[in-house]
């Protein structure tokens, strides 16, 4: 006998699915449903012959202006940005077609689907092809409009169950290929609020594998600004905590000046990075190297090419809390160097070339404190 059902078309309008734990409680609202129709007579027989699967499948799904609400109300609220335990997504539009059950996997494809999340997150559009189970969720050819970006990747969510949703930034894999898109960091606030502040438009692509926490990043390219491009690896580890996060920078080209890096936007107690205003005279700086370490405490092994001339570094830098100025011990070569437009002095300063041990902190003529070994 064939098990196959076909439904033509499912129509909801207005509807609200809520699935919620409450106070004191384990099990979602939903259990005590599967509870009532599994089998309470332990003395019956039951026929263990198997069965053909059933062949379950939909053409065709419309949600109008739907709610879906899941909720721990044991867990604490969470007081900004995304809550995993309070998810409230409301003006759920979808348009959803071909969907197949198999196994305890269902396929299909997004249309179109639009939303907004109890955390101020809204989704204009959002199309593709959809894997979802109790072990991953899959979308490919993925294209997402939200009010600040938008994005075309194929991205996989890979978990061991679908409580891993709660700790989201360190239970659920990423692994995800970026085709060239449009992202506003302030979008990446709604899921890690220590982000919040950085309301920076970037162009990128590239490829990524891991946790938000804790994650890789290959063949990297992003853009910003007048002047700014990067093309490289990077690990991170720690995040969102910013002042824990350890990197591990691998830069392969980049451009950048002073006006760009000032105009980031930045957690922590800074906000800003404000640089040296004689960097103002360098204009833009190509650089190659690496870079590992906390943000306020990391190795610079790096080359830097400017119009003034060539820098190579080999250096710890490290800042105190709450201290703008940035301290720095190691080795610098120099090729080249037109210190006389670098301090605007061109009349007693020409180029220089040297190589010497240096230490000191702060990189303003006012404030520096530099000892130098030649």
């Amino acid at each position: 006998r064939k098990h196959k059902l076909n439904i033509s078309r499912v129509y909801v309008e207005k509807g609200i699915f809520q699935l919620l734990t409450h106070k004191g409680d384990s099990a979602l609202n939903l259990q005590f449903i599967i509870d009532h129709f599994a089998s309470t007579d332990k003395g019956k027989q039951t026929d263990t012959t198997p069965s053909a699967p059933w062949d379950l499948s939909v053409s065709t799904v419309q949600l109008v202006d739907t709610r879906f609400h899941l909720q721990d109300k044991n867990a604490v609220p969470v007081p900004a940005g995304m809550d995993y335990t309070n998810i409230d997504v409301s003006g759920i539009n979808l348009e959803l077609t071909d969907v197949t059950f198999v196994g305890d996997t269902i396929h299909g494809n997004i249309l179109k689907l639009s939303a907004r999340e109890r955390s101020g997150f809204v989704l204009h559009k959002m199309s593709g092809e959809f894997q979802v189970g109790p072990r991953y969720l899959k979308a490919h050819h993925l294209k997402i409009l939200t009010d600040y970006s938008e994005l075309a990747l194929n991205f996989d969510f890979l978990y061991d169950r679908w409580q891993a949703y709660n700790d989201f930034l360190n239970k659920i894999t990423i692994v995800a290929k970026i085709e060239p898109s449009y992202l506003d960091l302030q979008d990446i606030g709604f899921f890690a609020p220590e982000l919040s502040v950085m309301k920076d438009r970037i162009r990128l692509s590239g490829n990524i594998k891991g946790t938000v926490s804790n994650f890789k990043a290959r063949d990297l390219r992003f853009a910003f600004g007048k002047n700014t491009f990067f093309y490289g690896n990077i690990s991170a580890s720690g995040l969102p905590d910013v002042e824990e996060t350890f990197i591990d920078l691998n830069i392969k080209a980049m451009n950048s000046n002073k006006e760009d890096i000032e105009s980031l936007l930045i957690p922590g107690d800074l906000r800003r990075l404000q640089l040296p205003g004689i960097l103002a005279n360098i204009g833009v700086v190509s650089l190659k190297g690496n870079f590992t370490g906390f943000y306020n405490d990391f190795v610079a092994n790096a080359h830097l090419k400017t119009d003034l001339g060539s820098i190579t570094t080999d250096l710890a830098l490290i800042k105190q809390k709450g201290n703008a100025i940035l301290g720095y011990k190691g080795q610098l070569s120099v090729e080249s160097f037109d210190i006389g437009r670098l301090t605007g002095n061109t009349k007693y300063l020409g180029n220089i070339s040297m190589r010497a041990d240096v230490s000191g902190k702060g990189f303003d003529l006012n404030n520096a404190d530099l000892a130098m070994n030649l």
